[in-house]
């Protein structure tokens, strides 16, 4: 059975720090060294097949998940006040039953501002080891690929932990462990008054890039059909297979690439965190409904940073009057990277439900369908040929009649943590209607305020 404890629980629970000798203190760190670094020197290579990531090494190694429960940490700290009579070899599997890799999804799902259950059933990346069985935690071990998830760049190791996949999202956990210590500064949530969220946010600057070549013939040919049978592509018109299945996403090429890492710091060396890969910008990009079940994903963390509680005078010039206005902006702390890492990706086609609508007003504004994945909610508009899109906005409530939270930076994909969607209300108002009357604490007058409304059972019943 599964228990739930918020941050300050976790934290307190993490922080556990009972007096040791001298000699057990340099027989844990050095197990969390050899933990730690594991990952970076493991030989193993992953393979991708249609079926699942088969990983193969040349020393296998026992791969395992830790429990999520309060009974593991208090035990795994318990088991240092005693440690001064157990061998070095003790010292390494207690340190490793406290490890936060493969547990990060658990510790900040409920926190971050795109939440979910991912720690239902991860997918996880990097090893992870504990004494229990993995077939009694409920780890998906046939998705386990130990590749070089794991790098180090000056300070700073990052270490992917877990993923979990949709048809709209992409979300991964990572650890970031500094060996000098990130700045108090930087733990907002602790050192920070007046600060309202539950998780700290970390901004960076990355690459990715989308390589379908890989997929099944008959998804590959759908992506290439639908770029050409569009007005616009990217790279050169009517350019090879190939260039239509490679999508590189970056500042450079003005195309969207994760900017943020959202989460918590669990002592002054490691931040644990999500970022999440919005599949929606990549469709549209593509010009693509769809995507290919399978493919490679491959991301790099360029550099990222914090702020610190100092300010520095920034001048600012007016481009049409030249008045300079001086303001006061928080100073960064930059790390450099990069960390690169290249990840299979295999979405369940199964956990994504579409439910049919296809009902309009008088004047053609309406809903064609509902897609449902386990995170998420979207509503597809139907708009007279003449209308813009910009001027009308999607908005789902709950079977509460409470407005959904959008889920990652589109307003439109609603986030479904937490909430009763047995049954929903679809809505399309005016975008200024609604941004003016109807949002938050007024959103009691959006049946009476929208263009359009439909009821949609999710159940199943």
């Amino acid at each position: 059975m599964n228990t739930r404890h918020n941050d300050s629980e976790l934290y307190n629970i993490l922080h556990f720090t009972p007096e040791v000798s001298g000699e057990v203190s340099d027989k844990i760190l050095s197990a969390y060294d050899k933990i730690r670094f594991s990952a970076a020197h493991d030989n193993t290579i992953a393979s991708f097949t249609h079926d699942k990531i088969i990983a193969t090494s040349a020393a296998t190694k026992p791969r395992f998940r830790i429990k999520r429960n309060l009974c593991l940490y208090l035990g795994a700290a318990a088991a240092f006040v005693i440690a001064a009579g157990l061998s070095w070899f003790n010292g390494s599997v207690m340190a490793a039953n406290i490890a936060i890799v493969g547990n990060i999804f658990h510790m900040t799902e409920d926190k971050i501002s795109y939440p979910g259950n991912f720690s239902d059933n991860p997918i996880l990346l990097s090893p992870v080891y504990d004494n229990a069985d993995s077939a009694d935690n409920g780890s998906n071990t046939d998705n386990i690929a130990t590749t070089a998830l794991s790098q180090t760049s000056g300070d700073i190791t990052v270490t992917l932990s877990e993923a979990s996949y949709t048809d709209m999202a992409l979300y991964y956990s990572l650890e970031l462990y500094s060996e000098t210590g990130f700045p108090q500064d930087f733990d907002k949530v602790k050192n920070m008054k007046d600060y309202t969220l539950s998780y700290n946010v970390l901004n960076m600057r990355s690459s990715q890039r989308f390589d379908f070549s890989n997929s099944s013939k008959h998804a590959a040919k759908g992506l290439q059909d639908n770029q050409d049978n569009s007005e616009t592509s990217y790279g050169s018109p009517k350019s090879g297979a190939l260039d239509m299945q490679i999508l590189d996403c970056s500042i450079e090429n003005g195309r969207p690439s994760p900017y943020s890492i959202e989460g918590i710091f669990v002592d002054e060396h490691t931040f644990a965190g999500v970022i999440r890969i919005d599949m929606e910008e990549i469709k549209d990009i593509l010009n693509a409904d769809t995507l290919p079940d399978e493919f490679t994903y491959s991301i790099t963390i360029e550099k990222f940073w914090g702020t610190l509680n100092e300010y520095d005078d920034v001048s600012i010039t007016d481009p049409e009057t030249k008045e300079v206005t001086v303001i006061k902006e928080a100073v960064r702390k930059y790390y450099e990277g990069p960390w690169t890492f290249t990840i299979p990706v295999a979405i369940n086609a199964a956990d994504t439900q579409v439910y049919e609508i296809e009902k309009t007003n008088k004047d053609g504004v309406g809903i064609s369908s509902v897609t449902k994945t386990p995170y998420e909610l979207k509503a597809d508009i139907i708009l007279p040929q003449e209308a813009d899109p910009a001027d009308y906005i999607v908005v789902i409530t709950d079977a509460d009649g409470r407005i959904l939270d959008s889920q990652g930076d589109n307003a439109e994909i609603y986030s479904t943590f937490g909430r009763d969607i047995n049954t929903i209300n679809v809505y399309v108002a005016d975008y200024y209607t609604y941004m003016n009357e109807c949002k938050a604490d007024n959103a009691g007058r959006l049946p009476a305020k929208a263009l359009f409304k439909t009821t949609v059972n999710l159940s199943g019943n």
